[in-house]
C-alpha cells in the first residue's frame, strides 16, 4: 500500500529560503561566533563532566526558575521578566514568532546578523532593510517610517563590531508603535548597555525586549504581555539540567561581584 503524499504542501516561501551559509575562513582570531579562541575553561569542564553522570537521569526545572533568579541579578531585572532559550537564535525565533503575523513588516540595520532575515522569511514577515549610516549607525528616521511591528537592534553591530549610540535607541524606542528587539549578545566587549534606558523611554504602545549575552541564553523584557505570550511558546524543560548547571555557574560569579 503506498500514500500519496503530493498535496501535502510546505508553508509558502520555504521554498525560497536558503540554508544558513557558514562561510568560515581561517584566521588568527575569530570572534565571529562569540566562543573561547582557547576552548572551554576548565572549570566549565568540570561541570560538564561531573553532569554527564547524573544530569540525565533527571528532568531539568521547568521553566528554569533558578537560573533566572540568578540571572535577574546580573541583568537587573525581575525574574518575571525573564525568559530563558537555547542560545540567542532561539529566543530571536520565538519572538518573531510570537508578535509577527504573516505579512507584517520587520525592520533589520543592514548589514546584521544573517540569521535575521531567515528567521523572518521562516515565519512570514516583509522585510524592510534599513542600511546603517557611514559610521554605523541605524538611520531613525528611515527606520521610524517603516511603522513596523518588530523593529531590530543589535549593538554591538554584527558584523560590524560598532555601539549603536544611546541616543539612537532612545529616539526609536520612543518613537515606533511596535516590539523593539535590543540584541547585546556582544555586550561585554564594550561595556555599555541599554537596560537603564528602557524605562524611561518606552511609551504606552512599545513593548521592548532586551537580550543580554552572558551565554546568549537569556532576554530580558520591560512588559508582562509580552513576557507572557514567550511563556507559552517556550515550553516546559527548554533547557536540560547540564546546560542549565554549567549556565548558573557562569552567572553566580558575576553576581556576586557587584
Amino acid at each position: 500500500m503506498t500514500t500519496d503524499t503530493s498535496s501535502i504542501a510546505s508553508r509558502s516561501g520555504l521554498a525560497q529560503i536558503e540554508l544558513y551559509p557558514p562561510d568560515l575562513k581561517p584566521c588568527s582570531m575569530d570572534l565571529s561566533d562569540n566562543t573561547n579562541l582557547w576552548g572551554a575553561p576548565p572549570n566549565a569542564e568540570r561541570i560538564i563532566r561531573e553532569g554527564a553522570m547524573r544530569s540525565p537521569a533527571r528532568y531539568p526545572e521547568p521553566y528554569s526558575e533558578s537560573l533566572k533568579d540568578a540571572l535577574s541579578g546580573y541583568v537587573g531585572v525581575d525574574p518575571s521578566h525573564i525568559v530563558v532559550g537555547c542560545g540567542s537564535d532561539d529566543v530571536l525565533d520565538s519572538s518573531i514568532r510570537a508578535f509577527g503575523e504573516p505579512g507584517e513588516r520587520i525592520a533589520l540595520p543592514d548589514p546584521t546578523f544573517s540569521m535575521l532575515p531567515f528567521f523572518a522569511r521562516a515565519n512570514g514577515l516583509e522585510i524592510s532593510f534599513v542600511t546603517l549610516t557611514a559610521d554605523y549607525d541605524m538611520d531613525v528616521e528611515r527606520t521610524l517610517a517603516l511603522d513596523a511591528k518588530i523593529t531590530y537592534i543589535c549593538s554591538p553591530g554584527n558584523p560590524t563590531g560598532t555601539v549603536i549610540p544611546r541616543k539612537t535607541i532612545e529616539a526609536i524606542v520612543a518613537g515606533t508603535h511596535g516590539l523593539v528587539i535590543i540584541d547585546e549578545a556582544y555586550f561585554e566587549f564594550c561595556g555599555e548597555t541599554s537596560t537603564n534606558v528602557l524605562p524611561v523611554t518606552c511609551g504606552d504602545a512599545t513593548a521592548v525586549m532586551l537580550m543580554p549575552s552572558l551565554t546568549t541564553v537569556v532576554m530580558s523584557l520591560t512588559s508582562d504581555s509580552v513576557i507572557a505570550a514567550l511563556v507559552v511558546l517556550h515550553v516546559e524543560l527548554k533547557l536540560n539540567q547540564l546546560a542549565t548547571t554549567n549556565s548558573l555557574k557562569v552567572v553566580r560569579p558575576y553576581d556576586a561581584a557587584k
